[in-house]
């Protein structure tokens, strides 16, 4: 398998900017990963601080537990404070895209340098070559 697939296929299913460390770009990993990581952590902090608040109010009484309410109240807490965590989630998926072109253009230019690399080493090894 070409390291360009390799760094496609770690970066599109396991997680963003994984497949720069096939490709030895350790920088770009940590761009990629680095970018992802904020964006999940703040998407995630915004979920928590919601269901926090909603359980809070459901265990002092304040609402009763019937998950029809529950869902609304959700709904409408998402609604009222989301525009960060959608942001979150779009630079997140704009980040993702980017870092698989990246990881594939990266890892192509990687399996043409190998493969002048070798081809250079068999002509050096023919015999009646001069060295």
């Amino acid at each position: 398998m070409s390291k360009a697939l390799k760094a496609l296929l770690l970066s599109a299913l396991i997680f963003p900017g994984l497949g720069h460390l096939v490709i030895n770009r350790p920088m770009r990993t940590i761009v990629f990963a680095g970018i992802s990581m904020v964006c999940i952590f703040n998407v995630v902090a915004f979920i928590s601080a919601i269901s926090e608040k909603v359980l809070g109010e459901v265990e002092s009484g304040v609402m009763p537990a019937d998950p029809n309410l529950i869902s609304e109240r959700i709904h409408a807490e998402m609604a009222a404070g989301g525009d960060t965590a959608s942001m979150m989630l779009v630079l997140f998926g704009v980040v993702w895209l980017i870092g698989l072109v990246d990881a594939y253009r990266q890892g192509k230019k990687l399996d043409k340098e190998l493969a002048e690399e070798r081809s250079q080493d068999q002509k050096s090894r023919e015999p009646g070559s001069a060295e």
